[in-house]
């Protein structure tokens, strides 16, 4: 069975291609499908406005400020008003790229999306019965702690298996746990409660009867329940770092040296040719590298930055890497900085700690992680 896999302009290749990685590493019964152009959605519908105080706003931001000489995390929420687009909306550029491209009635097309919805759902369905479908994409980490792959997959591909439990959309609403109990067919009217049935990864007895029921075939269930099991796997290795010290890997594939981490789902750690650069030569030099004396490793640099550039401009190139050697630029600083930033945003600052490249100041900076760890494949 075909999944196409489309979205709106502001879901983030990151989130996009990341979800669809995740979903293909499991073998199972589908083929995924993405594009390369974001859809656009054509307001057919009035736009609802929630006002702030509405139960369903949810917006909160974090700001850092400076108090007395140490950095403080302060929470607020921020004033301002949130739109919801109709299921209407939502779903038309599913209808139009399936007629677009002439998929067959059987095909999934799933349309991931940051833009709210009437009625504040997770996952959105076609009530007409066909398989459209969208997830929105946005707030969850309001409801958990780092990776928002794992809550977006989860919706994925438990909603490819709710599909074949139920004839309709009007069966499957119907079906709904009010109270939550761990199983994927919990309504989480409070929304922090998603994190129960991803911690679960259960399936209740008065569903599995439905899933009995309905014949559904075992190569679907056992692939739902497989994604299921690797996100729970992952939130509880992350939760129980801090009390275990496990130690996790880093994998480094391919040509270009993405960097990868095995154990929360082969995790891509996203950083620019020339992050990724700077990287690279910190994990050639376990003894650490003191940024005043980074020129001394500029020649080792430089063929890390020019394997790993997009750029054929040899002068760009060259001139990124001046400014990374030069004493009284701010560039390395800058790219240790946004390193650190990506790892603590996927992994959470305990878990990131032994992946960011750090050290005193004036004195060797260099990655934590065990050697034996790094492991590089082709």
């Amino acid at each position: 069975m075909n999944i196409h896999l489309i979205r709106t302009g502001n879901v983030d290749d990151i989130t996009y291609t990341g979800v669809y990685e995740f979903l293909k590493q499991t073998s199972g019964p589908y083929t995924f499908f993405i594009q390369d152009v974001p859809e656009e959605i054509d307001l057919l519908d009035e736009v609802e406005i929630v006002e702030f105080g509405d139960d369903r706003f949810h917006i909160q931001e974090k700001m850092k400020m400076n108090a007395e000489s140490e950095m403080q995390a302060i929470n607020y929420s921020r004033i301002q008003r949130l739109e919801q687009y109709s299921w209407a909306d939502l779903l038309a550029p599913c209808k139009k790229y399936r007629k677009k491209y002439e998929l067959n009635k059987e095909d999934f097309v799933i349309l991931l999306t940051d833009i709210g919805n009437h009625r504040n759902w997770f996952t959105g369905y076609d009530e007409s019965g066909a398989s459209n479908f969208f997830v929105h994409t946005q707030m969850w980490d309001y409801y958990i702690d780092g990776d928002i792959r794992y809550p977006i997959s989860y919706q994925i591909a438990t909603l490819l298996l709710k599909n074949g439990m139920f004839q309709t959309p009007k069966h499957l609403f119907s079906s709904f746990h009010k109270k939550s109990r761990g199983c994927m067919m919990d309504f989480c009217e409070r929304k922090e409660e998603i994190t129960l049935k991803m911690r679960t990864a259960d399936i209740c007895s008065d569903c599995q009867k439905h899933i009995q029921k309905a014949e559904v075939p075992f190569q679907y269930i056992r692939y739902t329940l497989d994604i299921m099991e690797a996100i729970r796997k992952q939130l509880l290795f992350k939760e129980r770092y801090g009390m275990l010290k496990q130690s996790a890997s880093l994998y480094v594939k391919g040509y270009l040296k993405h960097l990868y981490i095995p154990e929360l789902g082969m995790l891509k750690i996203d950083l620019t040719p020339l992050e990724r650069s700077v990287y690279l030569l910190f994990l050639n030099h376990p003894e650490g590298i003191k940024l005043s004396e980074i020129s001394k490793h500029r020649e080792e640099l430089s063929a890390l930055v020019h394997q790993l550039s997009r750029s054929d401009d040899k002068l760009i190139i060259e001139s990124g890497i001046d400014s990374l050697c030069k004493s009284n630029s701010n560039s390395l600083s800058e790219k240790l900085a946004r390193i650190k930033s990506k790892f603590e945003k996927h992994l959470g600052n305990n878990l990131a700690v032994q992946y960011i490249i750090s050290g005193p100041n004036g004195g060797e900076k260099k990655i934590n992680l065990e050697p034996s760890k790094i492991i590089f494949k082709d």
